[in-house]
C-alpha cells in the first residue's frame, strides 16, 4: 500500500440517509417540473415533480445506489428519489465524493436478479489515499469519463434520428395524419411469452439455449443472453424457441418512456415477463420493432398493477399499430440499417474506451495512477 493510504470499511465511510428523502411513485413522474427525480434506472434523471423540497432533505452532493439495478449516480443538486430500490449515501468522514463515486463504480457486484444488493455493497473495504490524492484521481477519472459520456450521447442521438425518420415517413403514430391502416397486434402476428425454470432444480440452467430476461430488453438487438437453459430446462417450462426477428416487449418492471423493446438476432426462449411478437409477412420486423420502441410509453399506459404498470398478453395483443404499405416499411428498414451500421462503429469505439477506463480505474485504486 502506498504511503498514507488506508482501507476502511464501507459503514465507516458512508451513512445511508435514504430516510430523509421523499419517495415519488413512478406514476407521479412529470416530464418537467421544479425538482428532478432520481431513481435506480439507467436514465440519470427519471422525471420531475413540483412538490416542495422537505426541509430535512440532506444537502448534496450524494451518491445514489440502485439496490436492484446496481447502478451508481453522483448527484450534486437538490432532488427527490424514486419509490423503489433507491439508497442515498452521504460521507461520514472527510473525503472527496467524486473519488468515492468512481471507486464504487469500479466495484463488481454480482447480479442476483431483481433482488436487493445493498447487503453486498456494505461488505466492501474502500481504499482511501490522502485527500489531495483523492482529488487528483477524481479529476483524471472525470476527464476520461467525460469522453465516454460524449460517445454515449452520440449513440443516443442516432436513436433520436431513427425516431425522426419514422415521423418523417409515417407521421406521428397517435394522430396518424397519413391515414394508414391500423390493426391490433393480435390480428397481424402471433403473440406469446415464456417461463422461468426452477432455480432449485439441477441441470436446468447452464446449457447452450439462449434465454432472455427483461433486464436484457433495452431497445437493443439480442444475439446472446446472460443465462442459458439446458434442453431439460427448456422442457421443464414447456418452452419454445422464438425465431430470429421476433420482437420482445418488457411487460413487467420499472416504467420507462421508451427503450424496453428488443429484437432477436438468434433463436431464443424467454421468461414470463417478456411478450414476444413473432414476425410474419404482413410487416417488416425492423419497422415494427422501431414503431413499438417509439410507442413504448403508450404500451405501458395499458398496464395494470400500481407503480409497476404491468401488461399482459391480452393487453399487448389489443395494442393498435400502423401498417403502411410493405414497400414503405422496407424503405424505412433500409434507412435504419445504415444508421445501425454507424451505431455499431460508435459502440465498438465506446467498448474500447470502456476498456481503457477500466484500466485507469484499476491503476487509480491500486495507487499506480
Amino acid at each position: 500500500m502506498n504511503k498514507g493510504w488506508q482501507f476502511i470499511n464501507f459503514d465507516e465511510v458512508f451513512e445511508d440517509v435514504t430516510r430523509h428523502f421523499v419517495k415519488i411513485p413512478t406514476n407521479c413522474y412529470k416530464l418537467t417540473g421544479t425538482y428532478a427525480i432520481v431513481d435506480q434506472g439507467q436514465a440519470f434523471i427519471a422525471g420531475y415533480t413540483d412538490l416542495d423540497l422537505p426541509r430535512n432533505s440532506c444537502n448534496p452532493p450524494c451518491i445514489i445506489f440502485g439496490d436492484h439495478t446496481r447502478i451508481f449516480k453522483y448527484v450534486d443538486f437538490d432532488f427527490f428519489i424514486g419509490a423503489d430500490g433507491v439508497k442515498v449515501l452521504k460521507l461520514k468522514i472527510e473525503g472527496d465524493e467524486k473519488y468515492l463515486y468512481h471507486f464504487l463504480n469500479s466495484v463488481l457486484i454480482e447480479s442476483c436478479g431483481y433482488s436487493r444488493h445493498f447487503k453486498f455493497l456494505k461488505r466492501i473495504r474502500i481504499p482511501l489515499p490522502p485527500l489531495p490524492e483523492q482529488q487528483r484521481i477524481a479529476a483524471i477519472l472525470d476527464k476520461a469519463d467525460e469522453i465516454r459520456r460524449k460517445r454515449e450521447t452520440a449513440i443516443a442521438k442516432l436513436d433520436q434520428l431513427a425516431q425522426s425518420i419514422f415521423v418523417e415517413m409515417f407521421g406521428e403514430r397517435k394522430t396518424n395524419p397519413k391515414n394508414y391502416v391500423k390493426h391490433p397486434l393480435c390480428k397481424i402476428s402471433e403473440i406469446s411469452t415464456g417461463s422461468t425454470p426452477s432455480r432449485n432444480g439441477s441441470g436446468l440452467i447452464g446449457g447452450t439455449i439462449n434465454w432472455v430476461k427483461t433486464t436484457e430488453v433495452n431497445g437493443n438487438f439480442i444475439g446472446d443472453t446472460e443465462e442459458k437453459l439446458t434442453v431439460a430446462g427448456l422442457k421443464s417450462i414447456r418452452g419454445k424457441l422464438h425465431p430470429v426477428d421476433s420482437i420482445i416487449v418488457a411487460m413487467y418492471g420499472q416504467g420507462k418512456t421508451r427503450g424496453r423493446t428488443a429484437m432477436l438476432t438468434v433463436e431464443s426462449a424467454c421468461n414470463q415477463a417478456c411478450g414476444v411478437i413473432r414476425p410474419n409477412n404482413s410487416f417488416s420486423p425492423k419497422f415494427m420493432f422501431w414503431q413499438l420502441q417509439i410507442a413504448y410509453s403508450d404500451l405501458r399506459s395499458l398496464g395494470r398493477g400500481g407503480n409497476q404498470e404491468n401488461m399482459n398478453l391480452n393487453l399487448l395483443g389489443q395494442f393498435e399499430v400502423l401498417i403502411p404499405p410493405l414497400p414503405l416499411q422496407q424503405q424505412f428498414a433500409n434507412r435504419i440499417n445504415q444508421l445501425e451500421q454507424l451505431k455499431t462503429k460508435q459502440q465498438t469505439a465506446l467498448s474500447q474506451q470502456n476498456q481503457l477506463f477500466a484500466t485507469l480505474q484499476h491503476q487509480a485504486f491500486t495507487g499506480q495512477l
